[in-house]
């Protein structure tokens, strides 16, 4: 009799688990993200994924892979989205973060490459390969692309202290603090340009 019950309490619960439809498991999943539970808003995925594992699954449990710091597994998530949207600019945008996470600079670049086939003015590809550029100790060149993001965004105060970092490494001190001088202008209390100024002296 025990055994009846108990394969019934298990059918019950299978049961429910599958009365759960995949807008309930997102809307779900959406929510424990926002209160910070990332891991059951992953396990939320997890179960989408069992029953209908595409694109826009894929990239979601690479996005929360990545806010749970599991940065090689968050790669392989958006790795597969890529193969099942290859034109898509999204995942390769996503991958870009677990990427700057390990400062894996030489794989964030060739993942801007693939974007800029199809969005070659991406602003956040742009910014990205600005810093991977820095990253490397290739000043000159991040210094190249700060300018042509400022051309495009001339008020973006964090691009501007880009550019002024890497003229400061590139050893182009002078025209550094023109940048950090113009920045502290606008913005007095900005404390990337502060520090770039004390650094110029």
């Amino acid at each position: 009799m025990r055994l009846v019950t108990s394969l019934i309490f298990v059918l019950v619960l299978v049961s429910l688990c599958a009365a759960e439809t995949v807008p309930e498991l997102y809307s779900q999943s959406y929510s424990q993200e926002y209160e910070g539970g990332y891991d059951q808003a992953l396990e939320s995925m997890l179960l989408i994924k069992s029953q209908d594992d595409d694109y826009l699954c894929r990239l979601r449990i690479g996005w929360l892979l990545y806010l749970l710091e599991r940065y090689d597994e968050s790669v392989e998530a958006y790795g597969m989205a890529i193969e099942m949207q290859p034109e898509s600019v999204e995942p390769y945008l996503g991958l870009i973060l677990p990427l700057v996470a390990q400062k894996k600079w030489r794989s964030v670049l060739v993942t801007i490459e693939n974007i800029q086939r199809n969005d070659p003015a991406n602003y956040y590809a742009l910014s990205n390969k600005a810093w991977a550029l820095y990253g490397l100790g290739r000043y000159a060149e991040a210094a190249d692309v700060y300018r042509n993001i400022i051309k495009l965004h001339p008020a973006d105060i964090d691009m501007n202290a880009g550019l002024g970092w890497a003229l400061l490494k590139d050893g182009k001190k002078e025209e550094a603090k023109l940048v950090f001088d113009e920045i502290l202008r606008i913005s007095p209390d900005n404390i990337s340009a502060g520090e770039g100024n004390i650094a110029c002296q």
